[in-house]
């Protein structure tokens, strides 16, 4: 199984490639992603670093349904679990 290792994220795109989880984030959240204004976006342009570390700032079209808030508290759980390597550049790891 081929993915990516995340370092600065500015190779991987968010959405499209998978870097989390057995799939890419488009199929394992797809009402999420077309509700995306940044679909084809690396995760560099999806957030910032901080004191605290890395700060996600993703964007929608339109205001979420009740039942797509609860996806997107789950993709938010999944995503701040992962430790980027700000320093090293984005590698595939097999």
């Amino acid at each position: 199984m081929i993915e990516w290792r995340v370092g600065e994220g500015s190779r991987v795109r968010f959405w499209l490639d998978k870097w989390v989880g057995p799939t890419c984030l488009t199929v394992a959240y797809p009402r999420l992603f077309i509700n995306s204004t940044h679909q084809h976006s690396s995760i560099v342009e999806l957030g910032s670093w901080t004191d605290q570390g890395w700060e996600w700032k993703l964007r929608w079209r339109r205001n979420k349904f009740m039942w797509e808030a609860s996806q997107e508290e789950q993709l938010y759980q999944i995503i701040r679990g992962i430790n980027f390597h700000r320093v090293e550049q984005d590698s595939w790891r097999w």
